[in-house]
């Protein structure tokens, strides 16, 4: 019964219905805590009387990764992403013609608050580019025309930042532009995609207004009409 939990699962992932990885799976974690512990008292009750030191040696080594996850996050600790506080500064000093320009690894939490809490309309913001290989994931029916033209591909770093440049173009010369960052996407060279967007930006606008919360979700308002 607990197994077949499991194999529903990753039939709903083979039909591409449901995603078997993160939080979507949490739900599983205490079947596995199950069979762990059972696992765990069948090797004491064969080892107990024949060596403590077996028994011990078996049931420490369940700690060895938790113990080391907790001592890193005590040396980097985790960074929330949070959504709400960022998008209502964007909507308390929302002026008529303004749009917000998502990145696109911000778009289901934006999709979620935004869209569903604080009521964005549709006309209101436009999601970025992603690379293409994120479509073949995800979004797989908004594969945007620029892939479709160019066909499936494998993509470089330069050809990913390329995109992201071109797709600016959807927003360039409007008055006032919020470019939204929820979490962190970083390129294999160890450069972030916010760091790029915003290195390009202050190179083709004019940066109006800024707003960060707790470390990895921020704002940024730009002038994009040319006027410096």
């Amino acid at each position: 019964i607990l197994v077949s939990t499991i194999i529903y699962c990753l039939i709903g992932t083979a039909l591409r219905k449901f995603p078997f990885s993160g939080r979507f799976i949490l739900f599983l974690v205490p079947i596995f805590i199950i069979f762990i512990a059972d696992g765990v008292k069948k090797i004491r009750d064969v080892t107990k009387d024949r060596s403590v030191f077996i028994s011990a040696l078996f049931t420490g080594i369940l700690f060895v990764y938790p113990l080391s996850q907790a001592v890193n996050h005590i040396k980097r600790p985790l960074s929330l992403e949070e959504a709400r506080p960022v998008l209502s500064y964007i909507k308390n000093k929302w002026q008529d013609g303004d749009i917000v320009y998502v990145g696109y690894y911000s778009q289901h939490a934006f999709n979620y608050y935004a869209k569903y809490r604080l009521g964005f309309n549709e006309n209101e913001y436009l999601t970025g580019i992603a690379p293409r290989l994120y479509y073949n994931s995800w979004n797989k029916d908004q594969l945007p025309e620029i892939y479709r033209v160019k066909g499936a591909f494998v993509q470089s770093d330069n050809d990913i930042l390329n995109t992201f440049v071109e797709d600016l173009s959807r927003v360039s010369g409007r008055k006032r532009v919020w470019v939204l960052f929820i979490g962190a996407s970083t390129r294999k060279n160890g450069m972030r995609d916010e760091n790029f967007y915003l290195f390009i930006l202050d190179n083709i606008g004019k940066r109006i207004d800024s707003f960060r919360y707790a470390g990895k979700s921020s704002v940024y308002l730009y002038d994009l009409s040319g006027d410096k």
